[in-house]
C-alpha cells in the first residue's frame, strides 16, 4: 500500500486519504481512511509514557460482532480492565488508549462509538476513537459521518477493505 494523496473538505472538516494497491496486475485507488480533523487536546503537558494506538474492546451483550461466533475463546465482553489484566504491571505506564472499532455489525457502528465514549468517561486513558463508517456508500455516508463527528472522541473513521459489502 502506498500513500497517494490528501483531499480536504472544509464543509465537513475531513481529510480523505487514499491508497494505491496492486490487485493482480491492476493498480487500484481505494479510500483507506477518512480522518475527521479534530486533534486530541488534553490540556496536559507533553507526556513521556506510551499511548496504545490500536486497542479493541467489545461487548457482545449489547452490540453484534458477527466474527465473534467463530472465536468462542474471546467471545466474552472485553473492557479496559481486561487490557490492564493482559498487560500486567505495564498497564500503569499507558498514558492513553486509542480505541479502534472492533468490526461490529455495520448498522451498529455508531452505537459502538457511543459505548466507547461512555467507557471513556470512566477510564480517562481512552483519548480517541477510530470508528467505522460505510465509506463505500459515497455521498450517502455523510449522515453517518456527521453522527460520528458529533462524538468528541471520534478522531477518525475507517472501513476494513474486506467489509466491501457492509
Amino acid at each position: 500500500m502506498i500513500f497517494d494523496q490528501n483531499r480536504f473538505s472544509s464543509k465537513l472538516k475531513i481529510s480523505v486519504c487514499t491508497t494505491v494497491c496492486a490487485v493482480g496486475a491492476r493498480r487500484v485507488t481505494i479510500p483507506a481512511a477518512l480522518v475527521i480533523l479534530s486533534p486530541i487536546h488534553t490540556g496536559e503537558a507533553p507526556i513521556n509514557r506510551p499511548i496504545d494506538s490500536h486497542v479493541h474492546f467489545w461487548n457482545p451483550d449489547a452490540i453484534d460482532y458477527p466474527w465473534l461466533s467463530s472465536a468462542p475463546a474471546i467471545s466474552q465482553p472485553t473492557f479496559p480492565a481486561d487490557l490492564d489484566a493482559a498487560r500486567g504491571e505495564l498497564s500503569h505506564d499507558l498514558a492513553g488508549i486509542v480505541f479502534v472499532g472492533a468490526d461490529c455489525a455495520a448498522e451498529q457502528a455508531l452505537r459502538e462509538a457511543e459505548w466507547v465514549t461512555f467507557l471513556a468517561a470512566q477510564d480517562t486513558r481512552i483519548r480517541g476513537i477510530v470508528a467505522h463508517a460505510r465509506l463505500q456508500r459515497g455521498e450517502a455516508v455523510r449522515d453517518e459521518l456527521a453522527a460520528r463527528q458529533a462524538l468528541p472522541l471520534v478522531k477518525s473513521i475507517r472501513r476494513l477493505i474486506r467489509q466491501s459489502s457492509r
